[in-house]
């Protein structure tokens, strides 16, 4: 405003009108001055924001310490209950796996069991076999008073040849194995138990079995020795245990939000209540909390960015597990942030009574500079002819009064200089676009052609005179403006041309094209330039000169009363993704096309592929096409003929009997289909070179 009033004191000092040059050097002082200084922010909004910090500050503060504070005891307590919890758990986990250890070590106490395993089963006849397994299965059913929850009892003799399996509802499954040395072997100390880890329950190759399928289990196993040998074992007694057991055992852990592990030394998860984790490895967060809980022979809690770890070793006959639970900390603070939000939502309403009692007494002081601002905003929206008494009247005798007296004298002094400069700009930018709108004259381009083709016949190279007829012909074809309707057989033509053109810049690339296409299919008449494009886009997209041996095949047949025009390639692809996406743009273009009147649809017909998806152009798709990419860049060629220009053309001449679509190929490659219904077309009749409907 400032060099406004300087301009406007310039020219009344002078007693004449500047010219134009004047008027640009007081428009360019205007822009610098601008530029300088930083946005507009009003008289009002700076007391507002004043009184609002020094109210908020001292209450944000207050909140942020209470929260901080109801955050620690929360933590604290909820630590402790945790604990204790784990350490429950841990103790009732123990308790059962040493409840099933003593239940599997106890075949080393029962002599008349010892003397059966120890038999050898070929020397036994079949009645003493049937004798012997029918003690042994009474012995493994005693089992189950222990270990009521186990799965199955498994017992492998070695030397009686024989494998023994009883189910939880006791039903007994028994065959002859001979065990090789690798099943005779075991890691195990001798009469020492081991914890077999999570794995999936299966029948252990029994025909016609019937033994309960459980998801997971986990197994507690012994190999027996002849007392007092520790050299060969005799057999091997397993006993498997769902691991449903240990999720009872966990249940009061595991809330919502949180996970519980049970994870053995070597690291593998023995139970997880995120069951997707279960007989992994544990990540490495988990290990560093199992190594310093081995370390410390005690409870750790560790803390991360995001979760809380809490661990506790579960120790107890052969066992080397860890009980972990991990907290997620927006779970743990969940009621101090409540807390923290129920005190800015209460800060707020405060803050609402205590803005709307202030503003009162502030607007009546900024209310006069806020109606001189509009004011000056409708000048600079170009209302150069608006009176000021439509937005303000002030009548006192001050600053504010002066300011209004200036901007009024200096109104009348600038207001014609101003529409003349609009003016001005407007006619030089008219004259920019005409001059981009020359074009060259297709002529010149012929004769050229026709020059060079001579070139090439003076010098017998056929080879370049064939590409450059072929250029002429692909050429002519494309400018002839004046037909709208050709032959299939015509634009097949066409496209072989333009092939055989790309073909030349890559020599040697294996590249084949396989046209075919029904002697029925070849005289009906279809718009000009629909497959070229649709091959240019299989070479610029599916990069089928740039790969070895690569293929194109153009088909076309009547199918269903319709003509189906096929064009596949092997190159480098369309996403099946991006193949609904763009599936999904041209229904939208076809709705659009069929519910506008028709001087929408030319209008939209003429947009190019830059306004695609501004209003009256392509239809804007709720989804986002690829990222660096428009949805215009996704469906138009380089040369603005593409999906969408060929699919606009088919439905103008054969309205909703068409179909355009594309689909990724297999196992590569892009296959894009047209369908034109054979009651809207016509055949070319080339005795009489003349169009009949076509009405078979």
């Amino acid at each position: 405003m400032i060099p406004i009033i300087a301009y406007y004191n310039m020219i009344t000092k002078r007693g004449g009108n500047p010219g134009h040059r004047q008027l640009s050097q007081i428009m360019y002082k205007k822009e610098s001055c601008l530029m300088e200084h930083p946005s507009y922010f009003s008289i009002q909004k700076k007391l507002l924001t004043a009184l609002s910090v020094f109210l908020l500050l001292p209450m944000i503060v207050y909140s942020y310490l209470s929260y901080q504070n109801m955050k620690t005891s929360f933590g604290e307590k909820y630590e402790q209950q945790t604990l204790n919890i784990l350490d429950s758990s841990a103790q009732a986990v123990s308790s059962y796996i040493t409840m099933a250890d003593h239940a599997v070590r106890s075949v080393h106490f029962n002599s008349q069991l010892m003397e059966l395993i120890s038999q050898n089963g070929q020397e036994l006849s079949p009645s003493e076999r049937l004798s012997v397994s029918g003690q042994i299965f009474s012995y493994m059913q005693q089992i189950y008073s222990s270990v009521p929850d186990a799965s199955l009892v498994r017992l492998d003799g070695f030397r009686l040849r024989r494998q023994m399996i009883i189910t939880k509802d006791f039903k007994q499954y028994e065959k002859e194995h001979i065990y090789i040395m690798s099943e005779r072997t075991s890691d195990t100390a001798p009469y020492s138990t081991a914890i077999v880890p999570t794995h999936m329950q299966y029948d252990y190759n029994f025909i016609n079995s019937n033994i309960e399928s459980y998801p997971l289990v986990f197994g507690v196993s012994m190999p027996i020795y002849q007392t007092p040998s520790i050299e060969e074992p005799m057999g091997k007694l397993t006993i498997d245990i769902p691991i449903e057991i240990l999720a009872k055992h966990c249940r009061a852990l595991a809330e919502e939000e949180e996970t519980v592990y049970i994870i053995d030394g070597s690291g593998s998860i023995i139970y997880s209540s995120d069951s997707s984790q279960i007989m992994r490895q544990a990540d490495g967060q988990l290990q560093s909390v199992i190594r310093q809980a081995s370390e410390n022979s005690s409870q750790v809690i560790e803390s991360s960015s995001q979760n809380i770890f809490f661990c506790t070793r579960i120790e107890g006959a052969s066992l080397d597990w860890n009980l972990i639970k991990v907290a997620p900390k927006s779970y743990v603070y969940a009621d101090a942030r409540i807390f923290f939000l129920n005190s800015l939502l209460l800060l707020g309403l405060c803050m609402i009574i205590i803005m709307a009692l202030c503003s009162m007494s502030i607007i009546q002081f900024t209310v006069p500079l806020k109606k001189l601002t509009r004011y000056t905003d409708s000048i600079e929206k170009g209302n150069l002819t608006g009176h000021m008494s439509a937005y303000l009247t002030y009548t006192k005798n001050d600053e504010i009064g002066a300011l209004v007296m200036s901007i009024k004298k200096m109104m009348y002094a600038i207001n014609h200089f101003t529409i003349q400069q609009y003016q001005l700009e407007l006619a030089n930018r008219t004259n920019e676009l005409k001059a981009l709108q020359a074009q060259i004259n297709p002529h010149f381009i012929y004769n050229t052609l026709q020059c060079l083709a001579s070139q090439a016949l003076d010098n017998e190279n056929m080879q370049l005179y064939s590409s450059i007829a072929t250029l002429g012909q692909l050429m002519q074809y494309s400018m002839d403006t004046g037909t709208r309707l050709v032959p299939l057989e015509q634009e097949i033509a066409h496209c072989l041309n333009y092939i055989r053109l790309q073909e030349l810049r890559f020599e040697g690339s294996g590249f084949q094209v396989i046209h075919e296409a029904g002697p029925d299919t070849l005289d009906l008449m279809i718009p000009k330039m629909v497959i070229q494009p649709l091959a240019e886009n299989a070479f610029k997209h599916g990069n089928l000169l740039k790969l070895k041996d690569r293929r194109l095949l153009i088909r076309c047949q009547i199918r269903d009363r319709s003509l189906l025009i096929r064009i596949s390639d092997d190159g480098a692809g369309i996403s099946r993704q991006d193949s609904e996406r763009v599936n999904a743009l041209l229904l939208e273009l076809k709705s659009s096309l069929n519910n506008s009147p028709s001087s929408e649809v030319i209008k939209l017909f003429e947009t190019t592929p830059k306004d695609a998806g501004k209003k009256g152009g392509f239809p804007e798709s709720k989804k986002e096409p690829p990222a660096g990419k428009t949805g215009a860049d996704f469906i138009h060629t380089s040369n603005h003929i593409g999906l969408c220009n060929v699919f606009m053309r088919l439905l103008l001449e054969y309205k909703n009997q068409c179909m355009l679509r594309i689909f990724p190929g297999e196992p590569c490659g892009t296959i894009v289909e047209i369908q034109i219904s054979l009651n809207m077309m016509r055949r070319f009749d080339k005795e009489e070179n003349c169009e009949t409907f076509n009405r078979r």
